[in-house]
């Protein structure tokens, strides 16, 4: 998933606030403002007298144990988000599996390989040349093509595969997922994947929570992973009232571990909203690409830094944006309409040689651009 707001302003809660009281209790739990040690004193205590404790509590505890190291050498507390890191010697997920070993697969991998976060990180995909390279770079310590294989044992599984990819991955480890392993993806929807969640716990309870980082690159594949990609940006986590609070409460965790910001949204707000300021972006950059070819083709060839860095985003993994369009139509169909909408607009004052409206028009939305974190 690529998004430009790395490092902005947690996003707002507020669509959360609607649902009934445990997501309003949950949305005060995740909001960014809270210290991180008064979320974690809001985890579940581990389970007596089990040798693998849930990922959840393993997480916890890590990030309490790398907290207590850092205050007996006197360090100062952690800050929150790009700053909040856990000690390298922490272990704290016994095996952690990825389903789909590309950017934001194996960002994951190498983050929680630096920070420490598992003692054993399994990649799993489809073609076994392509899992090799992460294998002999040491981002992964196995692989598997056998997704129901490569989930067992798992304490925690993240689906990184392309959106609709992940609802039938989701369907097919259900059953083969261990019962207190925590599950989540990294899609850049999810009303799909969240329902499905929704109707396979009615079979069998299991820790889902959806997650979206909002990070990325218009670059693919595990080459251009980076161990630091998390670190100071925003995950989107999309908890509902049938969600699990301790996976609510292990995935973030997880993603604190990873450096990252949590905040929640329903997701149907989350898929609204990533519509508008990911999922159109990445429609004007293709458009505005294919408009140049059709007015003027021979422009290209003297395009320089503005046309590149407007439409930078356009040279995105096509089989993965394919998956989000279809998957968010409806919100991104919406969001044409209101694209549209501004261009009529502008064409008018352009058509009635209005320059005073032009420039308020302009200016204003230079203020609204400025105000953007």
């Amino acid at each position: 998933m690529r998004a430009d707001d790395r490092g902005g302003a947690p996003l707002p809660l507020r669509r959360v606030h609607r649902a009934r009281h445990p997501l309003r209790a949950l949305a005060r739990e995740l909001h960014p403002g809270r210290r991180r040690a008064q979320r974690l004193r809001h985890l579940s205590a581990p389970a007596e007298g089990r040798r693998d404790r849930a990922a959840d509590d393993a997480v916890r505890h890590g990030i309490r144990a790398a907290r207590d190291r850092r205050h007996a050498r006197r360090e100062p507390p952690a800050r929150e988000g790009a700053q909040d890191r856990v000690g390298k010697d922490a272990r704290v997920i016994g095996r952690l599996a990825i389903v789909g070993v590309g950017l934001l697969g194996g960002s994951v991998a190498l983050a929680a390989r630096a920070d420490g976060v598992a003692r054993e990180i399994v990649g799993v995909g489809r073609d076994r040349r392509r899992l090799e390279g992460p294998l002999r770079a040491g981002m992964v310590d196995r692989i598997l093509t056998d997704v129901e294989a490569g989930v067992e044992g798992a304490d925690c599984v993240v689906l990184a595969a392309t959106v609709l990819a992940n609802e039938r991955l989701l369907e097919t480890i259900w059953g083969r997922v261990p019962a207190g392993a925590l599950v989540t993806d990294v899609g850049s929807t999810k009303r799909g994947i969240v329902a499905v969640a929704e109707r396979l716990a009615a079979t069998r309870p299991l820790g889902f929570l959806g997650s979206h980082p909002m990070a990325g690159s218009e670059k693919s594949g595990w080459q251009v992973a980076r161990a630091d990609l998390f670190r100071g940006a925003t995950v989107i986590v999309t908890p509902t009232d049938a969600t699990e609070p301790r996976a609510t409460k292990g995935i973030t965790a997880l993603w604190e571990a990873l450096g990252a910001r949590v905040a929640a949204l329903d997701p149907e707000t989350h898929d609204r909203t990533v519509a508008a300021i990911s999922h159109l972006p990445h429609v004007a950059a293709w458009a505005l690409v294919d408009a140049v070819g059709r007015f003027e083709p021979g422009a290209l060839a003297f395009a320089a830094r503005g046309f590149r860095d407007t439409t930078r985003i356009a040279a995105s993994d096509p089989p993965m944006w394919r998956d989000v369009l279809l998957a968010n139509a409806d919100a991104v169909r919406a969001s044409l309409g209101a694209f549209r909408a501004a261009l009529d607009d502008l064409e008018r004052l352009l058509a009635a040689g209005d320059a005073a409206g032009i420039e308020a028009l302009l200016a204003r939305l230079k203020t609204v651009r400025e105000g953007v974190a």
